[in-house]
């Protein structure tokens, strides 16, 4: 491949970080500015925290909580990821997210933030998945809390999917299959549960 442009900003301590680019004109740029932080082993080739393989992808990661887990993983094109889990609402409330990107086809988009401004002192623990396989296909994942769990599945083109989750202890799952669905999600409170799947499988 040839002009990929990897920007890695670490200034927190003891993170880490990954990145392989194959291909053409592909981008990521990572900032780990808290602590303890995983984006990939440095010391480990196959654990990748941001892998490209594809031509014009672009990968945004950041870091500014606390031992939280953040992947990217784009083979395509024209795919945009970003993911960002940042700082809550004291020391402790922001630690142990776990977030992941993995894109196929041509020209999707993924964004996943992740905090917890609600309960001070509690870890977080939001778990989240994205995995679009199709094309054009757009995903946002907000959420702000503790052990909240959204996973996103989109295997057709052009699907549109919102889950928005404020509280704790929510659960949401969307599959959708085949093309051009529309999906919005929004949990506030407690332990909601919602499930959509749109086309067969």
């Amino acid at each position: 491949g040839g002009d990929n442009n990897s920007i890695a900003n670490q200034r927190g301590t003891r993170s880490d970080l990954n990145v392989l680019q194959s291909g053409y004109r592909n981008l990521s740029n990572v900032s780990q500015t808290g602590i303890d932080n995983f984006s990939g082993d440095a010391d480990t080739p196959a654990e990748v925290g941001v892998n490209q393989v594809g031509d014009d992808n672009q990968a945004y990661i950041q870091q500014s909580a606390q031992a939280s887990s953040a992947e990217i993983d784009q083979i395509g094109d024209f795919n945009v990821s970003r993911i960002n889990q940042t700082t809550g609402s004291d020391a402790f409330s922001d630690r142990g997210m776990i977030a992941s990107s993995s894109q196929g086809g041509v020209g999707n988009s993924s964004t996943i933030n992740q905090t917890n401004t609600f309960v001070a002192g509690t870890t977080s623990e939001n778990f989240a998945t994205v995995d679009q396989g199709g094309d054009g296909s757009f995903s946002l994942i907000a959420q702000d809390g503790f052990s909240n769990s959204a996973s996103v599945n989109q295997a057709g083109d052009l699907n549109q999917s919102t889950i928005t989750q404020i509280g704790s202890d929510h659960s949401a799952t969307v599959n959708q299959y085949s093309d051009s669905n529309v999906s919005t999600i929004s949990q506030s409170g407690t332990a909601n549960t919602a499930t959509v799947t749109q086309g067969s499988n």
